[in-house]
């Protein structure tokens, strides 16, 4: 309806008749308007786990350390699926799109990483308050 894109109705051969689609000039424009657009990186992460950290004196340390050690777990395994990932599809892309991919590459495996520092870091900090707990009494 809006002109973004346009189709025909194509027979080949003995084939039955099929309808062929296609993105309209319009429909070009505006997927160029939409590809800019996200390049508006205004970075404003959520994480909904930070309730159940500011409200952790309601939750036994297990869970906590459990929950974590879990997502960190995840984290590894999504950093070697992505590590891969990226050395397969480097090897197999033209010299031309190396650079944008490696930037998208690195942009993923950076943020993961740095989730999986936070974890590790969450991790020792529960111990620790644990120990010195286990210590006290």
């Amino acid at each position: 309806a809006a002109g973004l894109i346009e189709a025909h109705r194509d027979r080949q051969g003995a084939r039955p008749e099929k309808t062929v689609y296609r993105v309209s000039d319009a429909g070009t424009g505006r997927f160029n308007e939409l590809l800019a657009e996200t390049l508006n990186m205004q970075y404003r992460p959520t994480f909904d786990s930070d309730a159940a950290f500011y409200f952790s004196d309601h939750l036994d340390s297990t869970t906590l350390l459990n929950s974590l050690s879990s997502h960190a777990a995840h984290l590894k395994k999504a950093l070697e699926t992505i590590r891969h990932h990226r050395e397969e599809t480097m090897a197999a892309i033209p010299e031309q799109l190396r650079i944008p991919a490696g930037i998208i590459f690195e942009h993923h495996i950076l943020h993961f990483q740095a989730e999986l520092e936070w974890a590790e870091q969450s991790i020792r900090k529960f111990e620790e308050a644990d120990q010195d707990e286990n210590e006290s009494h």
